[in-house]
């Protein structure tokens, strides 16, 4: 029986999250790290590890991050006098951290995520079409027993 890493388990819950709570919108959500050109063929949100250590106070616990990046359409072409209201990514952004808040994994794997940090990125044209979010799962380390 193949193992199944605590990270894997954390991404795929965040995967079917985010295709629940943008479900009208279909947008694509991918299990990788997306490149900064992404997003003029629409929106795509990528998951994917940054780093996974024991809790520090209890090393039972493992603490997960994962990096959601969450890119918004943007128009290909240069012009300086380009103007993006950031309000459709923050709402974006407050849809992503509601769904996580009221969505409870419950598995030995991921207990429950907490959004560590938001951050509004500039997309190639330096506009405001995007977030990266800090997400942490905490679940049982394997390495423990």
């Amino acid at each position: 029986m193949p193992v199944v890493a605590p990270e894997t388990v954390a991404r795929q819950k965040l995967q079917l999250i985010l295709q629940t709570a943008f479900a009208t919108e279909q947008f694509k959500v991918l299990m990788d790290k997306l490149s900064p050109s992404i997003g003029s063929n629409g929106v795509r949100i990528g998951i994917s590890p940054i780093v996974s250590a024991p809790a520090p106070n209890n090393e039972k616990v493992l603490n997960m991050s994962i990096l959601v990046q969450f890119y918004g359409k943007w128009k290909q072409e240069v012009n300086p006098d380009s103007v993006i209201d950031p309000a459709l990514i923050e709402s974006y952004a407050e849809r992503f951290r509601e769904a996580i808040l009221n969505n409870d994994p419950k598995t030995n794997q991921v207990w429950y995520f907490r959004v560590l940090s938001v951050t509004y990125v500039d997309d190639p044209t330096g506009n405001k079409t995007r977030f990266e979010a800090n997400v942490l799962a905490v679940g049982e380390n394997p390495a423990i027993p």
